[in-house]
């Protein structure tokens, strides 16, 4: 039984159904962009911008070094498609204020 006010983890899985990547998993665009709960929509596009660059797909294949902790192309796909997920999320404020309730 719950206290009146807080979230079961079923509700809470139902209010996060927009914001999972196509394999399921939950994102937190906060922790994928590093950036804080407050950040103001220019830092949000900074901070995407600087991530797109380095890790967008063909800017790595001209490149001789894998970013971060990918091991290969597909991870680069992966990790960029979850930036940009998270980037839709944040920069939108209408979706961004459902993502924080």
């Amino acid at each position: 039984k719950t206290k009146f006010g807080q979230k079961t983890d079923a509700d809470v899985s139902r209010f996060l159904t927009d914001f999972r990547t196509a394999d399921g998993k939950v994102v937190n665009p906060y922790k994928i962009l590093r950036l804080s709960r407050n950040a103001t929509p220019i830092e949000i596009k900074q901070t995407y911008r600087k991530l797109s660059r380095k890790l967008h797909p063909d800017m790595v294949a001209q490149s001789d070094v894998l970013p971060g902790r990918c091991t290969s192309m597909e991870d680069v796909r992966e990790e960029w498609e979850r930036v940009k997920f998270s980037y839709e999320i944040l920069s939108d404020p209408k979706t961004r204020k459902n993502y924080d309730r």
